[in-house]
């Protein structure tokens, strides 16, 4: 089973919104979506929020390795900001092995798919 932690709301369309914790997932390509809403308070700096929009990530998921989906706050300079926001693989030992972008079109799941394939990997 892959783990995947993080800024998650949908999972192949299925939300999991309401779950907490982190989800195991069967190893296999995987469409991820994003809330459209973020926020992270911090004592120092004060509530930080973003409206991210849901973005999309395909993850060709490997057994015993976990994937975060992440944002990342840059400098802020009074009321504003720049965030990132990426998916990131790591192995059994916490390696970080893969950095992922949001997907660019529809076709990106049928294209992880594909290569799973040629790999001999069968997809979910």
């Amino acid at each position: 089973m892959a783990r995947l932690v993080g800024y998650v709301r949908t999972v192949d369309g299925k939300d999991v919104s309401g779950m907490d914790g982190g989800f195991l997932l069967q190893p296999g390509c995987h469409l991820v979506v994003t809330p459209s809403e973020w926020g992270k308070g911090d004592p120092n700096s004060g509530a930080v929020t973003a409206h991210t929009g849901p973005v999309p990530f395909v993850l060709p998921m490997q057994a015993s390795h976990q994937y975060l989906i992440e944002v990342r706050t840059g400098v802020m300079t009074g009321p504003t900001g720049s965030l990132t926001l990426k998916a990131y693989e790591r192995d059994a030992e916490g390696k970080e092995l893969a950095e992922f972008e949001p997907a660019q079109s529809d076709s990106d799941l049928e294209k992880c798919r594909d290569q799973l394939a040629a790999q001999g990997a069968a997809p979910p």
